[in-house]
């Protein structure tokens, strides 16, 4: 599913070098291209957050250019967990918004 440009909505964003200190929740746009610009190490390494749910590791998922992925839809592939290959992976909490 495409998200228009015109909507906006909160994602787990954390920067790869900086590592899970620098999990924050962002208002970002259906049209947002990734990786964004780190606040801190001003490198272009921030992408969507995910966490193992076994060994509590974060980390940053990266774009999918897997030609067989791409048969079944962009981002569709469920990526590992880098530290102990489980699938078990999902969005971690982040900081709360002030609304």
């Amino acid at each position: 599913m495409v998200i228009p440009k015109k909507y906006y909505y909160e994602a787990n964003l954390v920067c790869e070098p900086c590592g899970p200190a620098s999990l924050s929740v962002k208002k970002i746009s259906g049209a947002q291209e990734f990786p964004m610009r780190c606040s801190v190490c001003r490198k272009m390494t921030v992408n969507r957050a995910m966490k193992c749910f076994d060994c509590d590791y974060i980390y940053a998922i990266k774009p999918i250019d897997d030609p067989v992925a791409m048969e079944i839809g962009p981002g569709l592939m469920i990526q590992k967990c880098p530290e102990c290959d489980s699938l078990n992976v999902g969005v971690p909490p982040g900081p709360v918004l002030p609304r």
